[in-house]
């Protein structure tokens, strides 16, 4: 059981580092889309994920990702809009 969990962080980690290096270069398409889920999806096809389900990881993480920075860019403008002082 032990040596499952440490199977599946690899893989992970392993696809969330090569998604780092991919979203590196200056190849992207609109908000990213494509690339994320192409490498998402190439990794978790070679440790042996059936297609339809690495496509859709790839979709389900790229829309959580977006989401985070969508509510955590929101906050950082309200915050940033809060200690500007006003003329």
């Amino acid at each position: 059981m032990v040596s499952l969990i440490i199977c599946q962080a690899f893989e992970l980690m392993f696809a969330l580092v090569s998604l780092t290096i991919v979203n590196s270069l200056p190849l992207r398409g609109f908000a990213g889309f494509g690339t994320t889920e192409g490498v998402i999806a190439a990794v978790f096809i070679g440790f042996g994920i059936s297609v339809d389900s690495a496509i859709l990881t790839g979709f389900g993480l790229h829309l959580i990702m977006l989401l985070f920075q969508i509510i955590f860019g929101l906050f950082g403008l309200l915050t940033f809009k809060k200690t500007m002082p006003t003329k």
